[in-house]
């Protein structure tokens, strides 16, 4: 890349600002990730280190504030397997420090009666710190399901 300003340090602070959105949407997928896969093995804990303290949680028509709330809420939504699958996330910056983050999703549920499907999206805001990132705001919105 040539420099075409008469500051040659522009194109570098450009450069490691770039490389910092990247750097933020990495911490973003994996984020998204790590809760796809904590939700599968029904670890409550784990879901809930995902969100910031006073993050906010839309559930269909539930909005649930904070972690306790959260907590409760996937406490009660664990009751048979299933396996998330997670579109790639579209990323949008939000700031120095957030992302605004839309990913598509596919849950196979089994149960003694069989297989059944639920689809939708999540509609985030995500901070991130370093390479740690969190979700401030998760909006999961049910599009469709069968029943086994």
């Amino acid at each position: 890349m040539t420099s075409t300003s008469a500051d040659p340090g522009t194109d570098r602070g450009d450069l490691e600002a770039e490389v910092a959105v990247l750097s933020a949407a990495e911490a973003a997928r994996t984020l998204i990730h790590d809760y796809a896969l904590a939700c599968d093995e029904h670890d409550v804990g784990a879901v809930v280190a995902l969100f910031e303290p006073d993050a906010e949680l839309w559930a269909g028509p539930r909005q649930l504030r904070g972690r306790d709330e959260i907590r409760d809420f996937y406490a009660g939504a664990f009751d048979r397997p299933r396996r998330h699958i997670v579109g790639v996330a579209a990323l949008v910056p939000d700031g120095a420090s957030s992302l605004m983050a839309h990913a598509s999703f596919v849950a196979i549920e089994t149960s003694t009666l069989g297989t059944g499907l639920t689809w939708g999206s999540y509609s985030d805001r995500i901070v991130v710190s370093g390479d740690r990132a969190r979700f401030a705001s998760r909006r999961i919105t049910i599009d469709g399901s069968t029943t086994p």
